[in-house]
């Protein structure tokens, strides 16, 4: 009796494995991720409320945004990174989540006048970018790059 197939048949059935996962994994990272249109929508940051602190006695400045600053879609997270622009030589920003309820806040040195970025990304997808200038009095900051 005669084998069916032979060495071509074998590796076709390897090749429709591979090919067979690497659509199960994009199926599933697309699963993961949701629809990108969802991720556009779902995330949204009210740059009016975020606010950098003058210079305190130990050199550092603290940027803040309340409970709402933030928002993502429900199955979403964000994270958030400042670094002041200004410092010279430069320094590793500092990194964080936003809170669940929308806010985040943290410490980096700087003084009046120094250039502070900010991002906040969805870890779904989007992002926005922003940049303030540390004020010599408490007031809440105004954005450079409008």
């Amino acid at each position: 009796m005669k084998e069916q197939g032979g060495p071509q048949t074998v590796r076709y059935q390897q090749n429709m494995n591979i090919i067979y996962r690497i659509c199960m994994i994009a199926f599933l990272a697309s699963c993961v991720s949701g629809p990108a249109s969802a991720k556009d929508k779902d995330f949204a940051v009210a740059e009016q409320l975020i606010v950098v602190s003058p210079q305190d006695e130990n050199g550092l400045v603290v940027v803040s945004g309340p409970k709402g600053t933030v928002r993502v879609g429900p199955a979403a997270t964000a994270e958030f990174t400042i670094e002041n622009r200004s410092l010279k030589p430069r320094r590793p920003p500092a990194k964080g989540v936003v809170g669940g309820d929308g806010s985040f806040s943290a410490r980096i040195p700087g003084m009046a006048g120094d250039k502070i970025k900010l991002r906040i990304s969805s870890l779904a997808g989007g992002g926005r970018g922003m940049t303030f200038r540390v004020p010599q009095k408490p007031i809440q900051a105004g954005r450079l790059d409008k």
